[in-house]
């Protein structure tokens, strides 16, 4: 083989680690904040619970208001509404 075949091997090899390298460092990144909001949520929402049995209401809505802003779900996309009217035949 040639040695500009060989190099040019070498390189798409390396580039094929670099970038698996990188994906699954990115992932791993990801699963791990989800994990932290996911237990902060929790803490945040025992605490809620425990202030109401207290009766310290507005403690209580302090802390499910932090575990709200924690677990803020995307809004759904809206779609375009149908016609109202049906084409004529």
């Amino acid at each position: 083989m040639k040695k500009s075949t060989i190099w040019s091997i070498v390189v798409v090899a390396v580039l094929a680690l670099g970038g698996a390298g990188a994906y699954f460092y990115s992932s791993q990144q990801k699963q791990s904040q989800e994990q932290t909001v996911s237990s902060s949520y929790s803490s945040h929402m025992q605490a809620g619970k425990e202030a109401v049995k207290a009766k310290k209401y507005s403690q209580a809505a302090d802390e499910f208001d932090q575990a709200y802003q924690l677990r803020q779900l995307p809004k759904p996309k809206t779609t375009r509404p149908r016609p109202k009217t049906w084409p004529t035949p």
